[in-house]
């Protein structure tokens, strides 16, 4: 079930109310550090939690019971943030993780600070991987035409051609 409401506490606690019984309540957007972030004014008195995450993309997330029952996911606004945080923390949640194993990266990687474990977009085949469109979150043509997800560790500030990198595989 898809239902989209605007910017008002009012209509998404009405949405949220009327929703069926479902295995997991998915929200995106409005769980960052924003002053008019409706998911988390709405939902931080109803058992769910608010953390920044150290990944990128997906920093901001919510997740917990909701009203102590329905499990809730609240994922970044950010289209590929949203999906990557959805690969990661929905898919678990559902039972239904996807694939990972590790592959060849064929090019170096971009680097980026430690201290957060990144996620890249690739194509992978024949256990090789090429990396796909820039690091930033807005680049959806990059994920679109992904077919997985290579994991930079925490400690790492760039992975280098040759090396072997974990891989989650998006169409399995």
């Amino acid at each position: 079930m898809r239902r989209q409401v605007g910017d008002d506490e009012r209509a998404f606690r009405d949405a949220l109310d009327d929703l069926p019984d479902v295995d997991l309540v998915v929200t995106t957007g409005g769980v960052s550090m924003g002053a008019y972030d409706v998911v988390k004014a709405t939902l931080a008195h109803r058992g769910i939690a608010f953390e920044a995450v150290a990944m990128q993309p997906g920093k901001p997330q919510a997740w917990g019971r909701l009203d102590g029952a329905r499990p809730f996911l609240g994922l970044p606004g950010n289209p590929v943030s949203a999906l990557v945080s959805f690969e990661l923390f929905g898919r678990a949640a559902l039972d239904a993780e996807r694939s990972m194993f590790t592959a060849t990266l064929v090019e170096d990687g971009p680097k980026g600070a430690p201290g957060r474990r990144r996620y890249l977009r690739g194509v992978v085949a024949d256990g090789r991987v090429r990396l796909l469109g820039g690091t930033q979150s807005h680049l959806v043509v990059g994920m679109a035409r992904a077919n997985c997800l290579v994991i930079v560790p925490e400690a790492d500030e760039q992975l280098r051609a040759g090396q072997q990198a974990s891989v989650i595989l998006l169409d399995s």
